[in-house]
Formats: C-alpha cells, structure tokens, sequence
C-alpha cells in the first residue's frame, strides 16, 4: 500500500521490530508537510538517477544505505516539526487520551496480535515498536493501523465530544529496524519527551510505555543512549 501523502510504501510486519510513527489530524501545517514532502521526493529523484547512472550501485549495499537515509531525513523532520508547530490539535496531552492510545496497544499485545516492545504518546503523535507475536510470520500493517486508528479515535472523540470527527491523519511512517540499531531506535522512541524538553528523564514522561521484558535494558538509571 502506498500512501498518497508522499508515496511512501508500507510493509506487512515481520519478525524484525518495526518502528510506526503516526499523527493528529491537521496537527502541521500543510505548507510545512508540502515543503518536506518536495525535499524528500528531490532526494529520492537525485538518489534515483545516480543509480541509473551507475549501474553497479544497485547491486550494492549502498543503495539500500542511501535510500534508508532518505526516509529516516524525511522521518526526522516531520518529528521535528511536530515538537516545535503551534498549530493543534494537541490532544494526545490529555492523560486520559493517552492512556486509550497505549491500552490498545497493551491489548493488541495481550491478544498476541503483535508484539509490542514501546510507546511513546506525544501531545500530537505517537511513536511504537512493534513485531510480530511469536508464532506468527507476519501482520499485516494496514489492517492492524486501521484496527487501532478506528478504535481509538472512536474512543477519543466521546470524550473530547467530536464524534464522527477524523482525529487521526491518514498517513502513518512504518521502518523494519535494522540489524545493530534496535537500542539506538528504542532510544529515540523512549526519549521523545525529553528531546522535545517536557522532561528531564523519559521514566517521568506520563505518556510512555515500556513492555517489562525491556526494565532491565532501558530503566537502570540511564536517560540518555
């Protein structure tokens, strides 16, 4: 499935961890999504006519190596803009909304529809780490988001009164984490919080979730990888 936003394909979820990251509706400014959107799609174009031009780099790791620097440029500066907009809605700062968005998630892993690893609800998007439960090859991404994203929604709009209004954007970023980077990504998703300076140390960030398997790895008195 590829979205209509950036043309960004989406992959069924695999036995490697992958990092989704999704936002409120209308919570950038279009200007703002359409100059990223064009840079990224430059980048992808120029990367584009370097492999024609050489061949022999398609056949290479280095393809693959660029390309993934593309995405995860395009990635991180829509995180960006999402800490820095004062545009809304920021209704993910609400706990109660938050807590929704990590309780499907929780029960999506105890129905062992995934396997979830972290979440981080910010005031206007979520990161998570998910896989595949064990036993299973793969889940299919677009059903699993549209699981979440209807539940969800529905939820979150009784409280905030709006129902029947879209709370979610369409568009979701979906990674496979490569090999060797795991605890660098868990690292970015866990210290969301503290990047954007809400807090001093992630344990306090209200809107984190970290599955227990991980307390030994990650809550050991550091805050910083």
């Amino acid at each position: 499935m590829e979205s209509k936003y950036s043309r960004v394909p989406h992959w069924d979820i695999g036995l490697m961890p992958v990092h989704i990251t999704y936002r409120l509706e209308g919570s950038l400014p279009k200007e703002i999504v359409s100059r990223i959107r064009a840079d990224f799609l430059a980048k992808k174009k120029k990367l584009a006519f370097e492999v024609e031009r050489q061949s022999d780099v398609l056949h290479s790791g280095l393809y693959s190596n660029e390309k993934a620097k593309v995405m995860a440029q395009f990635e991180w500066e829509i995180d960006e803009a999402l800490h820095h907009t004062k545009q809304g809605p920021f209704h993910l700062e609400h706990p109660q909304l938050a807590q929704i968005v990590i309780d499907s998630w929780k029960f999506l892993h105890l129905q062992k529809d995934i396997y979830l690893y972290a979440v981080c609800v910010m005031s206007n998007h979520v990161h998570v780490i998910v896989s595949t439960p064990p036993g299973k090859e793969s889940v299919d991404i677009g059903g699993l988001m549209n699981r979440h994203k209807a539940h969800t929604s529905r939820e979150c709009n009784k409280i905030l009164g709006k129902t029947g209004t879209r709370f979610w954007e369409h568009f979701y970023f979906d990674r496979v984490i490569r090999k060797g980077k795991f605890i660098r990504v868990m690292w970015y998703v866990l210290n969301n919080p503290v990047k954007a300076g809400l807090v001093a140390d992630w344990r306090n960030w209200n809107g984190t979730y970290l599955n227990p398997d991980y307390d030994l790895l990650f809550r050991t008195g550091r805050v910083m990888k």
